[in-house]
């Protein structure tokens, strides 16, 4: 005798796997994003370890500029899916001895995705 399966079951694993899926979107959507005082020390960070800034950068303290020296901002990254799942980078502009660059790092870790502007 061959049983049939259970559609109940098949019911109850399509509703479990859309549910999940949706937790997952959701979580995607909704993500934490770095506070402005982690921001700045990725920032400080990646200019110590040479990755962006000049020659004029090698001994900078951020905590030590003013405020009106430092200009952030949120921004949606490009892309279909960073689109359909609200992901945000940040801007950030330093401006110390004379060069102005500004700082693109991802809003959830801290990971530098690039730099541009005056940099020497």
């Amino acid at each position: 005798m061959i049983r049939k399966k259970n559609p109940n079951i098949l019911k109850k694993l399509i509703y479990g796997l859309l549910l999940a899926l949706v937790i997952i979107f959701a979580y995607q959507y909704q993500k934490p994003i770095l506070e402005t005082g982690l921001v700045l020390a990725k920032v400080e960070e990646h200019i110590k370890n040479q990755e962006i800034g000049g020659k004029n950068f090698l001994d900078i303290k951020i905590k030590d500029l003013s405020p009106k020296d430092i200009d952030m901002f949120l921004t949606k990254k490009e892309g279909f899916f960073n689109r359909l799942t609200n992901q945000q980078q940040w801007h950030i502009t330093v401006d110390y001895k004379g060069s102005s660059p500004t700082i693109v790092l991802d809003a959830y870790n801290g990971k530098f995705i690039r730099t541009y502007g005056q940099l020497d």
